[in-house]
């Protein structure tokens, strides 16, 4: 099953210990997950700005 709550932490996890580039390609893989699972949406805000 797949848990959005525990996504969403690992997502920040990952954010925070990312390079920028790093970070680029995780939104690039991210943005067909958003389709497949549009609950993940909450987990975007988490990016840096």
């Amino acid at each position: 099953s797949f848990n959005p709550t525990l996504f969403c932490k690992e997502f920040q996890k990952a954010v925070e210990r990312l390079l920028p580039f790093e970070i680029e390609e995780l939104m690039i893989w991210m943005k067909p997950m958003l389709l497949q699972h549009p609950e993940l949406a909450t987990c975007v805000p988490l990016l840096p700005k």
